[in-house]
């Protein structure tokens, strides 16, 4: 059993919500992005606290590639 008490729930206002971010990399990771495909793996746990945490609303939200100069070098 989990101690609520541990968690934010508990100072989180009626009909407010945790959201955490995640990204497309942790879905299709390209060569040499391990380390940010990690960002991925929040949403497990996002969906864990979703349940252990009602009625807080629980949310990852995954965006989708942002074109960057960044990425300028991706065909």
């Amino acid at each position: 059993m989990v101690r609520k008490e541990r968690h934010a729930a508990p100072w989180i206002t009626l009909g407010g919500s945790i959201v955490v971010t995640s990204g497309t990399t942790g879905v299709r990771p390209m060569p040499g992005a391990a380390p940010i495909a990690a960002v991925g793996a929040i949403e497990g746990p996002a969906r864990g606290l979703a349940v252990e945490l009602v009625p807080v609303r629980v949310n990852a939200v995954r965006s989708g590639a942002v074109r960057t100069p960044m990425y300028d070098m991706i065909p």
